[in-house]
């Protein structure tokens, strides 16, 4: 899973990472959209041929201000594993005050993307040569950039994003339900994507030993 230290370890990497200045800006809103919305592959990227009845275009993506809350990125998916009558989904990206946020990584995307079509059934995710972002070449840069860190890069794949926000926000104590709701998953199946560090369940099986839990039971 990319979790928020490796998300933040990629998007610094791709400062010097090959490509060049409007893919760099595309990889970043990919890799931040992705994990902030919980998005799978293929709501970020075509298959094989553009489809704007299925694929993100152009026009589902807008901005709106929230009182105390700040700038947010509406993002509507027109079709998604759980919406199989295609009714549509909204998620709603935050801007935060940190360095992850996807509204500015998502600006300044957007702010290279206007030149080329941007009518508003045109794919909203395009590399510099003017094609849609297909998933073989987002996992092949994906990869490529977990390379330069060091990391093997086989273990990450187009899920790893969404694996990412199911891990992190389990860390970060959030409530069971409400990361069902973030990432839309109908069944508690997100629990499988969840990575507990080892020194997690030792400490768990630690305290399952401790003594001390038998005073709950009563003497047996």
């Amino acid at each position: 899973p990319i979790t928020s230290a490796i998300l933040r370890e990629l998007i610094g990497a791709t400062a010097t990472f090959g490509l060049n200045s409007f893919d760099k800006r595309l990889l970043r809103a990919v890799l931040i959209i992705s994990w902030f919305g919980g998005l799978r592959c293929g709501e970020v990227t075509v298959s094989s041929s553009f489809n704007s009845d299925v694929n993100l275009c152009y026009s589902d993506a807008r901005f709106v201000e929230f009182k105390s809350l700040g700038k947010c990125l509406l993002l509507t998916l027109r079709s998604s594993k759980t919406d199989i009558f295609r009714e549509g989904v909204t998620l709603h990206l935050f801007s935060t005050p940190f360095d992850l946020c996807p509204v500015k990584l998502f600006e300044q995307y957007l702010y290279v993307r206007n030149s080329h079509d941007h009518s508003p059934g045109s794919p909203l995710f395009v590399t510099s040569n003017g094609t849609p972002l297909s998933r073989t070449i987002y996992i092949k840069w994906l990869r490529e950039l977990v390379a330069t860190t060091g990391r093997s890069c086989l273990p990450f794949n187009g899920h790893s994003a969404r694996k990412g926000m199911a891990t992190t926000l389990a860390a970060s104590g959030v409530a069971d339900h409400l990361i069902r709701l973030l990432g839309r998953w109908s069944s508690d199946t997100y629990r499988r994507y969840i990575t507990t560090p080892p020194k997690v369940i030792a400490a768990a099986q630690r305290q399952m030993a401790n003594p001390i839990v038998d005073t709950h039971f009563g003497a047996s």
